[in-house]
């Protein structure tokens, strides 16, 4: 969630301050969107470790260090993002509807956008 909110609070912030972009749906779905695609290159590493982790049956991992170690030993840094492009597939959109939706709700209850 933090990689999200920061990241979504610092792209409405970017997007107002040099694309003239004023608040308001188009603002709200393309820094959701951004933050979507944000988020899943912040977590991709972690999860990559984690999912090598939990098949890992045989005991040929350590522990996380190890594992990441033999991963990027084995396939170099690029392969800490292996399965981004489903990730980001999955997530970007989520991400837009959520945040667009937060920000609406928030209107109508009355305390405004979130602050950027």
């Amino acid at each position: 969630r933090g990689a999200q909110l920061s990241s979504y609070d610092h792209t409405k912030h970017t997007l107002k301050l040099h694309a003239g972009m004023e608040e308001g749906v188009p603002l709200h779905m393309l820094g959701s969107f951004l933050s979507g695609l944000a988020f899943a290159t912040a977590s991709a590493p972690a999860d990559i470790v984690k999912t090598r982790l939990m098949a890992d049956t045989a005991g040929q991992y350590r522990g996380f260090a190890h594992c990441l170690v033999e991963i990027v030993r084995e396939g170099g840094p690029k392969a800490l993002f292996r399965g981004w492009t489903p990730s980001a597939a999955r997530l970007a959109p989520h991400f837009t509807i959520c945040g667009v939706l937060m920000e609406q709700l928030r209107r109508l209850v009355g305390v405004g956008y979130f602050a950027a």
